[in-house]
């Protein structure tokens, strides 16, 4: 939820924090709550967005290898 309000703040100047880096954040604590649908989504959504970084390849990579996600 909270992470989801973020979306609707207004960006500071030359913040490092763009919608790409919010969605990548709530994938990653979908998965650790094990909501692996959600979790999926908004880590594809943040690669969509043009955010990739090893910890997304990664996590995506072990969707796909133990739940099965494509």
């Amino acid at each position: 939820r909270i992470f989801e309000q973020a979306l609707h703040e207004p960006y500071q100047s030359g913040s490092p924090v763009s919608d790409a880096q919010i969605y990548s954040n709530m994938g990653m604590a979908y998965s650790s709550m094990r909501q692996y649908q959600e979790a999926f989504k908004y880590l594809k959504k943040a690669q969509a967005l043009g955010l990739t970084n090893p910890s997304i390849e990664r996590e995506l990579q072990w969707l796909r290898n133990n739940v099965g996600m494509y």
